[in-house]
This record gives structure tokens, sequence and C-alpha cells, in this order.
């Protein structure tokens, strides 16, 4: 069966919206960390903000990525929020954030449209 654009156009924006959760947007964060001694001091401050997201609702998952290295430690999150900006908020809020910890990062907004989440 061959679609039109039109209907393919129409079938993308449904399923665009269903990749929202409460109407916020998905958000997909890389963290960069190369200062480890730093990363070990505030590993459980840290935790406790995760812990505090997920239960309010805006942190979907997280954890470290197998990509890191004996110098270098990353971590992927999956957040939602209304908008980058919102996110940002929350991102400032993290104890790695505040202390310095975090090198480098990227936000990319995600459409998670096939999911069991």
């Amino acid at each position: 069966m061959e679609y039109t654009k039109e209907q393919l156009q129409k079938v993308q924006a449904e399923m665009a919206k269903k990749a929202t959760k409460d109407g916020k947007k998905f958000f997909v964060v890389k963290y960069v960390h190369t200062d480890l001694e730093g990363w070990k001091k505030f590993l459980m401050p840290h935790a406790e903000y995760l812990m505090a997201h997920l239960k309010k609702g805006d942190l979907i998952v997280s954890g470290p990525l197998e990509t890191g290295t004996e110098d270098r430690k990353e971590a992927m999150l999956v957040m939602v929020a209304d908008n980058e900006e919102s996110l940002m908020d929350v991102i400032k809020e993290d104890p790695y954030w505040i202390q310095g910890l975090v090198d480098s990062y990227t936000i990319n907004e995600w459409q998670p449209i096939f999911r069991n989440f």
C-alpha cells in the first residue's frame, strides 16, 4: 500500500503529539565529566538530585554510558520539560552542574514515538 505525502504528514503529526508526557517534550541530555575526583565526591548529592526528579516526574531514566574511559565519565539522562529553557533550569540544580563538574553536555529534543513508558 502506498501513502500520499499528505497521509504521511498526518500520521507523523499524530505520532509527534503522542511523543510527549503530560504535554511536555522529551529531551536526551548527555553529560561528560573529566574531574573524576570531583565526580566521586559529589556522586551522592547527584544521586539524590536524580531521585528527587524521578519522583517529580521530569526525569524518566538516567545512567552511565559504557563509552566512558579511565579519565572520563559519560552519562545519559532522558528528561521531560516544556522547553529547553525550562530543562536548563532543572539541569542547573544538579550538584555536578553547580560544582562545575559537567565539562560538556548536549541536549537533543527526542520524539519517542514507539515506547513502553
